[in-house]
């Protein structure tokens, strides 16, 4: 309705600007957390009532804006109490009192909102960078490359059924259907690299009360679990392999015995038959005898483990005679390479206890060395 002066906060001498000078100012702190400050600011739409404020002719169309008592509630320094003064008539009777009401310095939230498209700007950017890392598998981009066993780990994973609940975080909608996975607490106490902690912010009311806190919660990598179990495959495969070719093996030595059994069945058979003929002979030809004594006492023996295949422990019977004077039990992997060996220190029958709770699982070999020469070797299966 005329001319408007401003004094004090926003003021400046040149139309339109506001002293920002950094000579100007000092206590300069930078405003962290704006996004949560921001969230706890409710922004509305109104009219302005004209029976209010009289004096002033306020327009009453819509508008859009925010309530100074809510901002006075999370930012108070933008927020300040003013007198709009009396109006008087041409005697100086007051036509309308002075009323005190709450003024917004909306100027001033511009840094909160600068500072909070800053700070989702930056989150975008990490999101963007976890999302590009979880895909990306490029040999160019990866270093510390190296194989694993992943088996005995794997089975001890307790996989569950589950359904999400909304209880203790109401601000998470979440699906009521049944789901499959882990829980992040238990495979964080065998695989730590694949758990992480997730914030969930707090929400709040129009006054900026907290409504629902913020959470800890932890996540689980999925996505990396595919080489463990890809890995834990090959493993049983190749568990899988090794035993095959026992039992291929110990196919033929059992058909090896069957076929001696039978030749020397057929043996006694025959030498059955032929003293039976003798003895039918008229002649009756004198036969020479002869008595003899087994022992196994002097054979140096090897026996094969039991149980085969083993999981954490097996053992091993073996036989050395006094007459033996230096004596081992070597154990060695699939490729040859000795990983150890046992020095026989008494002779006779004995037995070695052999447990492997940190050997991979795969096919080994042990030999019984006696005097420098390979007496027996045997194979043994690590499930």
């Amino acid at each position: 309705m005329g001319n408007v002066f401003i004094g004090g906060s926003g003021a400046s001498s040149w139309p339109g600007l506001v002293f920002s000078d950094q000579n100007l100012k000092e206590n300069i702190v930078n405003i962290t957390s704006s996004i949560d400050i921001l969230s706890k600011l409710k922004v509305v739409s109104y009219n302005l009532k004209a029976d209010m404020l009289p004096q002033l002719n306020v327009d009453v169309t819509k508008t859009y804006g925010l309530l100074a008592q809510n901002v006075e509630a999370v930012i108070p320094e933008l927020v300040k109490d003013v007198v709009v003064p009396a109006s008087y008539d041409s005697s100086g009777t007051i036509t309308n009192p002075s009323i005190t009401v709450k003024s917004l310095n909306y100027t001033g939230l511009i840094p909160f909102a600068i500072g909070g498209i800053q700070e989702l700007n930056g989150k975008q950017k990490e999101m963007q960078a976890t999302l590009s890392r979880d895909g990306l598998s490029d040999a160019q981009v990866k270093t510390n490359v190296i194989t694993f066993n992943a088996l005995a780990k794997i089975k001890t994973l307790q996989p569950v059924q589950y359904n999400f609940t909304n209880t203790n975080v109401p601000q998470l909608t979440f699906k009521s259907n049944t789901d499959y996975g882990f829980i992040a607490q238990q495979l964080g106490t065998v695989y730590p690299e694949l758990v992480d902690t997730l914030r969930i912010e707090a929400t709040y009311d129009s006054l900026g009360a907290v409504v629902n806190p913020s959470k800890l919660l932890k996540t689980v990598n999925y996505k990396a679990m595919s080489g463990l179990l890809v890995r834990s495959i090959q493993e049983q495969q190749s568990t899988i392999d090794s035993l095959k070719t026992v039992v291929s093996k110990q196919d033929s030595i059992n058909n090896a015995v069957q076929q001696q059994l039978a030749n020397l069945a057929a043996l006694i058979d025959g030498c059955c038959h032929s003293n039976n003929r003798v003895n039918n002979d008229a002649t009756q030809t004198t036969l020479n005898q002869m008595d003899i004594e087994l022992s196994d006492k002097d054979a140096i023996v090897l026996d094969q483990n039991v149980p085969n295949p083993f999981a954490e422990q097996t053992t091993i019977t073996y036989n050395v005679p006094a007459s033996v004077g230096k004596a081992q039990i070597i154990f060695f992997n699939t490729n040859g390479q000795v990983i150890q060996t046992v020095d026989i220190k008494t002779r006779g029958k004995g037995k070695v206890n052999v447990f492997a709770s940190d050997l991979s699982s795969g096919l080994y070999n042990y030999s019984l060395i006696a005097d420098g020469k390979i007496i027996d070797s045997k194979k043994m299966v690590r499930e």
